[in-house]
């Protein structure tokens, strides 16, 4: 398809759902398992999600028990901006009985990134994301074992777009590779 083009955006999750919904996108890569008939989902891959942290801030290899995170600053990815792996963690632990003071919040991975690379309090980091941590941020056993996070490929199934067809496919094949 030489004149294929594609354009990326970068959205969160929510808006890629909402403009996929309104037919302003094609396909969107999320966290977010879209249950709806119009629409199916490519399950694309399964991550651990690790907690993490510069060295200073946890300089032992003792297993920390969640609870202890209500002392220390956390970075925290905001609820709009990834609503599955906040959803996941406030499970865990129950976010909104936190000091407000000690939760820096994130709305893109950049934050996350550079947040966690400064040091600036504990965070929790899906598995593709400890390639980009400086090699002062360390993962931190806890006393809990924590969830996994999946990604979608999303896309409106009764779509008449050839490419989205020969992509759709392609990833289907990938994944049962």
């Amino acid at each position: 398809m030489p004149d294929l083009k594609i354009h990326l955006h970068s959205l969160t999750c929510m808006e890629q759902i909402q403009r996929l919904k309104n037919a302003e996108l094609d396909l969107c890569i999320t966290r977010f398992h879209l249950d709806h008939p119009d629409f199916d989902n490519i399950h694309l891959l399964t991550e651990q999600i690790y907690l993490v942290a510069a060295q200073h801030l946890h300089p032992t290899d003792r297993i920390l028990k969640l609870q202890e995170l209500k002392n220390h600053n956390m970075i925290m990815c905001e609820q709009n901006a990834s609503p599955v792996f906040y959803e996941k963690l406030d499970k865990l632990l129950c976010i909104d009985q936190l000091e407000h003071e000690q939760l820096l919040w994130v709305t893109n991975v950049l934050q996350h990134i550079n947040l966690t690379n400064m040091g600036m309090g504990f965070s929790f980091a899906p598995e593709y994301l400890l390639r980009f941590l400086n090699e002062h941020v360390k993962i931190v056993q806890t006393d809990q074992a924590l969830p996994k996070l999946g990604l979608y490929a999303t896309f409106n199934k009764n779509s008449q777009n050839p490419a989205l067809k020969i992509i759709t496919q392609a990833l289907k094949n990938t994944i049962n590779i």
